[in-house]
């Protein structure tokens, strides 16, 4: 067991020991994930309108409903209202502005006082104010998020300030009991509030200390998770004895045969320093696995150490998923005082560690009115030289004038909230250290994840068969995906379409430039577009995203709930070029991903194709017909029947199914007529190999089985 300390900076206050308050409170300092302030999959609950200037003042939302049962003040509750001024209320419809300190009957009675006080909730310098909540984990763990996003006051001494006023503010409930409120984010002076909570008719309530004129503190004045501000509630008194598995590291979400060491953190969140205590898995309901943790010093309050299990973890069948269980007990040598946040729950999926060679999808969102994005096309090309598997994707959206926008780029900037360009995602991973996607290219981000990524093995081959009519214009392609392992889950079929060096002369393809000598907003004299105009014309736009026919979403119910070794899945799709684009720069990208409606952060690309020229030259009608291959399986060897209808340069290449190339069979001239063409398959293990087919005007695969 190897176990580190984390240090936790932590400021107790334990009031409502006054009769008849019935909750206390610790203040800490610090969250992490699941919990993110820019959470994408939200629901919005009350948002500013669209027109300029405009606001919302004294609102109260309809209900919402929980998502679990809960308990506030004794009482259950089923859901709340919720108010633009910084609180829910568990009955009260009308929105009360002017904040006071409880208890009083005047109320807001019922309610959670996130931030109370006179709050406006309008259209936004940088963001648009707005309420949303979310809920995360899985029952009995499950935590239900309301959150005042970028909302600004309404005190004229407040939002006079130089920088426009903001706060986040949240409220997390939690379905174990008790509720916290987070103050994660914002840049206010002087702003003052109430927070706390009180009960149903204003006789009991538990604030904080400086309410009604609690400063949104300075310690929030980034993004930064640990410099969150978290008041923790708890009803009557906090535990003495509670640990909370808050993490499991060690595992990812699929992994291979064999054994492995669990890993993670373990959270204190009692009032008593933790010496001791049990560590135990279960994997599929089996025998639990316990060791005993100590001597430690476990700090009150939400102190942290990582762990490790002694008991490496062997994985059982590949191909299905799997429960794990990781929990702790015996604090101390006592009971847990609140035991249903013991435990944590975690799937994995077993494959047997097959891969193929990674492809690596790059899709960068952009747009010609993006004064930086000259800067992200310079940093996308140094990743393609660096790494030739990246495949980029140039998605061009945003609200500014950009003539190489499509709806599907549009669509694809909305579902992942793109509202600061450039921003990219490798592969939709989001890495380690990284809370939503897509990512900016700080820290050289872009550059160091495509690196990372390009080392992992995935579970599929990918690949692209396409011709081409000159004439209509229309392409044919067939999306392949060849599986070397298990796989499982919702995986879908992807196709994009993208033209390379597009070049025009007007202003929605002129480049916006802060990098020029011009503009000298960014960069300075070194930066290599210094001397480049602002904005550039006819600056050349590469890879860009012209068409999606399979959908943003993927092409759903093609690729089988839980994908075998050896198994293939294929779609096919028509697409016309507009007369605009050219037919000569026109490539093809296919490939397959996880598909999550509800959370975006786990739409992970398996694996992609590497480019497809479509080509001026291709047509319909080929100059050769692949009929078959023969016999199929084969032992010691077979053939491949070809006929060719007018003479050619053809080439016939092997590979097995891990995408590595073998040997080429043929490379040369043949002339018009039939061909039997050997494949030696003496010196080759039994699997699924493949023959790849070349000439001036086709491209085939054909799948053939080696059985010994």
């Amino acid at each position: 067991m190897r176990l580190i300390g984390l240090t936790i900076c932590t400021l107790i206050f334990i009031l409502g020991e006054v009769l008849g308050q019935n909750y206390v409170y610790v203040q800490t300092k610090g969250t992490s994930a699941p919990y993110d302030l820019l959470e994408a999959s939200t629901t919005t609950i009350m948002e500013a309108p669209t027109d300029s200037g405009g606001i919302l003042i004294d609102q109260m939302s309809g209900w919402n409903a929980l998502p679990f049962s809960w308990m506030f003040y004794g009482v259950s509750v089923g859901g709340y209202y919720v108010s633009d001024n910084g609180y829910i209320s568990f009955d009260s419809t009308a929105s009360k502005a002017l904040n006071d300190t409880p208890p009083t009957v005047a109320g807001p009675n019922n309610a959670i006082y996130a931030f109370w006080d006179e709050i406006d909730i309008k259209e936004g310098l940088y963001a648009t104010d707005k309420i949303v909540s979310w809920t995360y984990g899985k029952s009995p763990n499950q935590v239900h998020v309301v959150q005042w996003h970028s909302v600004t006051a309404t005190d004229t001494m407040v939002a006079s300030t130089s920088s426009p006023t903001f706060i986040y503010a949240a409220i997390r409930i939690y379905e174990c009991g008790d509720f916290d409120i987070i103050h994660p984010y914002g840049n206010s002076t002087g702003w003052t509030a109430t927070v706390g909570c009180e009960n149903f008719d204003g006789t009991m309530a538990t604030v904080t200390i400086e309410s009604p004129t609690q400063d949104y503190s300075s310690l929030a004045n980034s993004s930064d998770p640990s410099n969150d501000v978290v008041y923790r509630f708890y009803y009557n008194t906090q535990p003495l004895n509670d640990l909370n598995v808050s993490s499991e590291t060690g595992l990812g979400p699929i992994v291979s045969e064999g054994a492995h060491m669990l890993a993670g953190t373990i959270e204190n969140w009692g009032a008593d320093t933790v010496t001791s205590f049990d560590l135990s898995y279960t994997i599929d309901g089996s025998s639990p696995q316990t060791i005993n943790v100590g001597p430690v010093s476990l700090l009150p309050n939400g102190g942290a150490i990582l762990y490790t299990h002694d008991s490496l973890l062997s994985t059982p069948t590949a191909g299905l998923s799997h429960v794990i269980k990781v929990w702790a007990s015996n604090i101390n040598g006592n009971n847990d005082d609140l035991p249903c946040n013991d435990t944590l729950e975690k799937s994995i999926f077993v494959n047997t560690g097959n891969t193929a060679t990674r492809n690596v999808l790059f899709e960068q969102f952009t747009g010609s009115w993006c004064g930086y994005c000259p800067d992200g096309d310079l940093e996308m090309e140094d990743i393609v030289t660096t790494y030739p598997n990246v495949i980029p994707v140039m998605i061009h959206a945003g609200e500014g004038i950009d003539s190489m926008k499509t709806q599907e780029g549009l669509d694809l900037a909305m579902d992942y909230d793109v509202d600061i360009y450039p921003r990219a995602m490798v592969d939709r991973v989001l890495f380690d250290g990284e809370s939503r996607l897509p990512i900016s290219r700080s820290s050289n981000a872009w550059m160091v994840n495509s690196g990372s990524r390009v080392n992992v093995g995935a579970p599929v081959i990918v690949l692209v068969n396409r011709s081409y009519d000159s004439g209509t214009r229309e392409i044919t392609a067939t999306v392949i995906a060849n599986f070397v392992d298990f796989a499982s889950g919702d995986m879908r079929i992807n196709l994009y379409v993208l033209e390379d060096h597009v070049i025009g002369d007007s202003a929605g393809y002129d480049q916006l430039n802060y990098y020029s000598s011009e503009s000298q907003v960014a960069g300075g004299t070194a930066h290599p577009l210094y001397g480049s105009s602002d904005p550039i014309l006819k600056y050349d736009h590469r890879y860009v995203l012209r068409a999606v026919p399979s959908g943003i979403t993927g092409t759903a119910n093609v690729i089988s709930a839980l994908a075998q070794p050896s198994s293939s899945f294929s779609q096919s799709y028509t697409y016309t070029l507009p007369a605009g684009y050219d037919q000569e720069n026109i490539t093809l990208v296919g490939f397959v991903s996880y598909h999550d409606s509800t959370n975006l952060n786990s739409n992970e690309i398996l694996n992609a194709s590497m480019p497809v020229v479509v080509g001026i030259h291709e047509a319909l009608e080929p100059e050769i017909d692949v009929s078959e291959i023969f016999p199929n399986p084969m032992n010691t060897g077979g053939f491949l029947r070809l006929n060719v209808k007018d003479k050619t340069d053809i080439s016939v290449v092997l590979y097995n199914i891990m995408g590595q190339k073998l040997r080429t069979i043929v490379d040369r001239e043949l002339t018009t007529g039939s061909y039997q063409i050997a494949i030696d398959a003496a010196g080759l293990p039994s699997g699924i190999y493949y023959l790849n087919i070349n000439s001036g005007k086709h491209r085939t695969t054909k799948k053939f089985v080696i059985t010994k």
